[in-house]
């Protein structure tokens, strides 16, 4: 019988069976076991390897699978001990293209021959998606493992899946050791609102927190920032959840550096309009009053000096006036004197220095003023002292020009750590928070600024046809301001 007689031929032309090896949908090569001859390909065979019967049966295996020769023996000898085998070949089509191909191969008897039974399937995409799978899989792998941010991937009962280096570093441990544990293992003392979260997040609900203050293992005292969001498995099952989390305390420390500094260039501005205010103020004074005062006097010398020898009597006149001018002169310089540093403040103390004030304006304006001091020690630092005067200076001159008052009262307590001053009046009172709002011009405003300069506070309390209390806090002891001193 000749090896090259087809399948139906060799079963005595049963066409049922040749019906069914010809129309069968999967691929089927009938191969001589000795020779490797191709004796029979079925329809779907010759479709896939672009070769007419004729031409497919003329063909040796060995012509289509571009293993070596010697190899696809040793494959068929195996297969013919064991008596079915399965491999992974590529085979070389018609037109040149190599396909990726998984061949089962059986043994049959036929006419008491053997031949190989292969059915031959294309495995070409498959083959070709499973290296894009793995290939996705590698550069996930890298992409947790060597991100510079700080993850976890864990499964639905916080098992440890992945753990990125930066994860590792943070908490102090190798990625290899941590791997299929448990989360709440490793970190046993996690904050209930954590679980939470972690549990929120395995049901669908993004968590996030943008900063946190956590204790790490080492007792060290740290701010961090998280998130965790769940992944997905196949079918869009919730596979668990992914931590990010990021330690911040170095950002947040630049924060409040930075911070700090805005404010202490804004108490540096404040401080130094605060100065160019009072020169100015020096500036008019010394124009508007000392200025005026002086031309005046030298003028009246001058007529002293033509009055002197013709009208001795009229020279009288104008010395008497000259003096009085300068009367005026030395009381206006003490005045501004007395506004750059209150004389008393350095000779009697801050207490004096305040009742002093306070019979002032009982003497200069229409407002009754009664101060009393509880328990004043001094001397304090000057800042201090200066600071306390100041405000209430600038309060009692508030009151008289704008408050309608007829009645003040400053009381002024030492409480050991700092000086508390209680100003208050009978006034008709005003709307706090219009008037802080007011960006100058406000004496208010600049009460504010002084305690703050010196590490104090204020707090106000005032309603229309009700009156106003200030309540003034300053620290005795130094603080860490750098505009702590005058």
């Amino acid at each position: 019988m000749s090896l090259n007689k087809s399948i139906g031929e060799l079963l005595g032309a049963d066409d049922v069976f040749s019906e069914l090896f010809r129309k069968n949908p999967s691929k089927k090569l009938l191969i001589g076991v000795e020779t490797g001859q191709i004796i029979d390909a079925n329809d779907a065979a010759l479709a896939f390897y672009g070769y007419s019967h004729a031409e497919i049966t003329s063909k040796n295996i060995n012509e289509i699978n571009i293993l070596a020769a010697d190899e696809i023996i040793n494959m068929m000898i195996n297969t013919k001990e064991l008596g079915a085998e399965i491999f992974r070949f590529k085979h070389r089509l018609a037109n040149g293209n190599i396909k990726d191909v998984e061949v089962s191969t059986s043994i049959v008897k036929l006419y008491g021959r053997e031949y190989f039974y292969s059915h031959v399937s294309d495995i070409t995409d498959i083959l070709i998606s499973q290296e894009r799978l793995r290939y996705g899989e590698q550069l996930f792998l890298q992409f947790v493992t060597k991100t510079p941010v700080a993850l976890a991937m864990f499964d639905n009962d916080m098992n440890y899946l992945l753990i990125s280096q930066k994860w590792a570093e943070n908490f102090d441990f190798e990625p290899q050791d941590r791997l299929g544990k448990n989360y709440y293992d490793v970190f046993p003392n996690q904050p209930e609102h954590w679980k939470n979260a972690h549990q929120l997040a395995m049901n669908g609900q993004p968590q996030r927190m943008e900063d946190e203050i956590y204790f790490n293992p080492n007792g060290d005292t740290e701010w961090l920032r998280w998130e965790a969001i769940n992944w997905f498995k196949e079918q869009d099952e919730i596979g668990g959840i992914i931590i990010f989390k990021e330690i911040i305390t170095s950002r947040k420390k630049a924060d409040e550096i930075r911070a700090s500094l805005m404010e202490q260039r804004m108490r540096m501005a404040i401080k130094v309009e605060a100065v160019e205010e009072d020169r100015r103020n020096i500036s008019r004074e010394l124009h508007d009053g000392l200025g005026q005062l002086l031309t005046a006097a030298h003028l009246n010398i001058e007529l002293v000096e033509q009055h002197l020898k013709n009208s001795p009597n009229r020279a009288l006149d104008d010395l008497n006036r000259t003096k009085s001018l300068i009367t005026r002169t030395i009381h206006e310089v003490r005045n501004i004197a007395q506004n750059l540093r209150p004389a008393v403040l350095d000779d009697l103390g801050l207490a004096s220095a305040l009742r002093n004030l306070c019979e002032e304006f009982n003497q200069t304006e229409s407002l009754a003023v009664r101060f009393d001091e509880y328990g004043l020690r001094g001397p304090y630092r000057p800042s201090v002292e200066i600071a306390l005067y100041r405000i209430c200076q600038e309060a009692l001159s508030n009151i008289a020009k704008h408050a309608g008052a007829s009645e003040a009262e400053i009381e002024v307590y030492d409480r050991e750590t700092h000086l508390l001053a209680v100003i208050q009046d009978n006034g008709e009172g005003f709307d706090v928070m219009k008037m802080l709002h007011i960006k100058s011009g406000s004496g208010l405003l600049n009460i504010k600024e002084r305690a703050e300069l010196v590490g104090g506070n204020i707090q106000i309390d005032s309603k229309e046809h009700r009156g106003t209390e200030l309540i003034v806090e300053i620290p005795i002891q130094e603080t860490n301001n750098l505009f702590d001193h005058e």
